[in-house]
């Protein structure tokens, strides 16, 4: 059971990991695509 879910855990953490480096990513662009912001 406790295996099941730090298994869970790890997937859930790497999604969000992925997920705050797009954001980062998406961030960057949006700057770079109206310097006037």
């Amino acid at each position: 059971m406790l295996r099941l879910f730090h298994e869970h855990f790890g997937i859930l953490h790497q999604g969000v990991w992925m997920l705050r480096q797009f954001m980062d990513l998406a961030a960057q662009k949006m700057e770079k695509g109206n310097p006037q912001v």
